[in-house]
């Protein structure tokens, strides 16, 4: 505050910096002229009680008594009621406790991530631009230049924006004469108006300021109120967005250390555990510990596609070395002399979707190229699905899979584009339009419309894209499903799995191809004339095909393994059993058995005779004491620093890919009866 350097500093200049002013109380001369000794009677029985080796505790004394003798005098000027923290900034009094207060403490204790100010404290920047917010708008980067967002230069320190541009080399290279430097600045780095740009023009700056508003996940039309909420702490690890103050990092650290519990924390803490009393427990239990089973509230068909739903165990992550509690699955314990025996289903919707392809195209597995590249596909030479699409448009490999999946269970370009702006920011409407489209015409291929047999037969051309198809009904004052078949996808490398599912999701009463489950009345197409929901019904195809596959396999293992084996979770494409460590080996082969039963119907019920042994069975399956998803991770945490072998005692499970299952199993398949 001294000499006003507050008016100097890019994030802080509009906050309150008005401050509340102690006035003192005029009292006698009698009364101000008290002597020392009787001020620091209290605080010499003080310093007594700190040592007894304190020779020179006089001597300290006495020179701290000169030294503020002065001041010390003045307390009887104090007034009655002493206003809070006189003479500090009023933004900073309000994240400090009053002195009555039971948790006083010194300094500011009142502040979170979640306050306006933490980000300006934290000097946070978004492309090395300072952020600032403006009320209506949510938070932005300040630019030195005019935007859709300006801001009043009465109080706003130009002067040191315009600095802080050139110490970080935000300032464009060019060394053209005023004149001429707004057209090359233009010709050089665009409308900087429109999109995120690094550079600007030396001569252009400073005659006014605006912000940009931070890009929103779900559109530019809504403001970010938070650039420390969840949505951004990913911003962070790609640099977009950072800190100049050197305890950002750390608070971003501490923020994403702490992001798993936060979301989870009352879920988890809320479970329903039922405890048992050791009398009720089998003698081989019976000990000193305690021993309960948690209940998960499961809605059995919580969703469209007659999915489970369930909001702490469905959704559980795996254990990730920085976040706090992430290792919850982990810590959830067999019985002694029991084991947890599961597998996760490789790839399962994406093998049901290219089924679906292979079937419609050839009646073989991979005879579409999406099944080809399911199978055949490897993650290590980039020939899978996933790395050929980041390939292609030039994306990451995680996006890539985003992307994938929100396509095959129906999703359109636009919401492609979307999803493209969402993970790159920076990304222009135009290049985000660019790659979808050309994702999209490489993936589903392209639309057409062929003239039924009966109908114009002076026209040599029978097929028609979809805007020559539209000319042709308008031409003639027909309706399209007058003259031209349903259409169809062609020259993509899932334009058979399309085909198929839409053909499906357009029948009367569309039903699922392996359990022959129906869809809910209310999303029949005769009821859906304008075809909206037809990506709704492509997804449940999908998806209440996968719901199948799980019915499938939960009768086969019943079967296998009879009544004594405990179902005990499932987690969409995941499976576990809690079974007798003694049978642990026949119920792992089960399950592999079980897949290879349940692969082999679906191909049936689809006309088809081949299996893959790629695809046969499980990669492999997890025998385990815990509900860990993998078998040898030791599920280290900051919240579990030791992991569970030196935490808990617990070993590693065995992951048994087939020939182990049959030679741990001795070759049997289950539990006799």
């Amino acid at each position: 505050m001294h000499d006003n350097c507050y008016k100097k500093d890019i994030w802080l200049w509009d906050q309150a910096w008005n401050s509340r002013h102690l006035k003192l109380t005029k009292k006698s001369k009698l009364n101000r002229d008290l002597n020392a000794e009787n001020i620091f009677t209290d605080d010499r029985g003080f310093l007594e009680n700190l040592s007894e080796s304190s020779a020179s505790t006089d001597d300290i004394l006495n020179k701290l008594q000169i030294n503020f003798d002065a001041l010390f005098k003045k307390k009887h000027l104090l007034p009655l009621k002493i206003p809070h923290l006189p003479g500090y900034p009023a933004w900073y009094s309000k994240l400090c406790f009053p002195p009555r207060h039971n948790e006083w403490v010194p300094g500011p204790e009142l502040i979170s991530t979640g306050m306006q100010i933490t980000p300006k404290l934290l000097q946070l920047t978004w492309n090395s631009l300072p952020l600032h917010y403006i009320k209506g708008n949510g938070w932005g980067y300040i630019v030195p230049y005019r935007s859709d967002i300006p801001i009043e230069l009465e109080d706003m320190p130009v002067q040191e924006l315009i600095k802080y541009c050139e110490r970080f080399g935000l300032l464009c290279p060019c060394n053209t004469k005023e004149g001429d430097e707004k057209y090359t600045c233009r010709k050089l780095f665009g409308n900087v108006n429109s999109e995120i740009r690094n550079y600007f023009c030396k001569n252009n700056i400073g005659m006014s300021c605006g912000i940009i508003k931070l890009p929103h996940k779900d559109g530019g039309h809504l403001n970010v109120g938070n650039p420390l909420a969840r949505d951004f702490i990913n911003k962070f690890t790609g640099n977009e967005l950072s800190g100049s103050c050197k305890y950002a990092h750390r608070v971003i650290e501490i923020s994403r250390m702490l992001s798993y519990w936060r979301n989870n924390r009352d879920r988890i803490q809320n479970q329903l555990a039922c405890w048992l009393n050791n009398k009720d427990l089998p003698l081989p239990l019976r000990s000193g510990q305690n021993i309960g089973a948690i209940l998960p509230q499961v809605i059995v068909c919580g969703t469209l596609t007659r999915r489970a739903v369930e909001p702490t165990w469905m959704t559980a992550s795996n254990a990730i070395v920085e976040r706090v509690g992430s290792e919850l699955r982990g810590i959830v314990q067999a019985p002694a002399g029991f084991s947890l025996v599961g597998a996760d289903v490789d790839s399962q919707e994406l093998w049901i979707a290219s089924l679906l392809g292979d079937s419609h195209q050839a009646g073989i597995h991979g005879a579409s190229p999406f099944g080809w590249m399911t199978l055949n596909g490897q993650k290590s030479d980039e020939t899978d699905m996933h790395s050929v699409t980041a390939k292609v448009i030039g994306i990451s490999r995680n996006h890539a899979k985003v992307l994938n999946y929100a396509r095959i269970y129906g999703a359109g370009q636009k919401f492609a584009e979307r999803l493209l702006r969402q993970f790159n920011p920076s990304m222009g409407a135009n290049e985000a339009n660019l790659k979808a489209s050309k994702m999209y015409s490489m993936t589903k291929g392209s639309k057409i419309y062929k003239l039924k047999d009966n109908v114009l037969p002076e026209f040599k051309e029978r097929i028609f894209h979809k805007a020559s198809a539209h000319e042709v009904c308008t031409l003639y004052k027909k309706n399209l499903f007058d003259l031209f078949q349903p259409s169809i996808w062609v020259d993509g490398t899932e334009s058979a799995m399309f085909n198929y599912l839409e053909e499906i999701a357009q029948k009367p009463s569309p039903e699922t191809p392996f359990l022959r489950s129906k869809l809910s009345r209310a999303l029949e197409p005769g009821i859906d004339n304008d075809d909206r929901h037809l990506p709704t019904r492509v997804n449940w195809v999908v998806q209440s095909g996968a719901v199948d596959f799980l019915h499938l396999m939960l009768v086969s293992m019943r079967w296998f393994l009879g009544p004594a084996t405990r179902f005990c979770l499932s987690f969409h494409d995941e499976i576990r059993y809690l079974v007798h460590s003694e049978h642990k080996y026949k119920a792992a082969l089960a399950l592999h058995v079980t897949n290879l039963l349940t692969r082999s119907f679906c191909v049936k019920r689809l006309g088809m005779t081949d299996l893959p042994l790629s695809v046969a069975f499980f990669s492999s399956v997890e025998v385990d004491t815990v509900l860990r998803k993998e078998s040898n991770d030791d599920n280290k945490t900051p919240s579990n620093p030791l992991g569970l072998l030196k935490g808990y005692g617990i070993p590693a499970g065995e992951s048994l890919n087939i020939y182990e299952a049959i030679e741990k199993a001795n070759g049997v398949i289950g539990i006799k009866k």
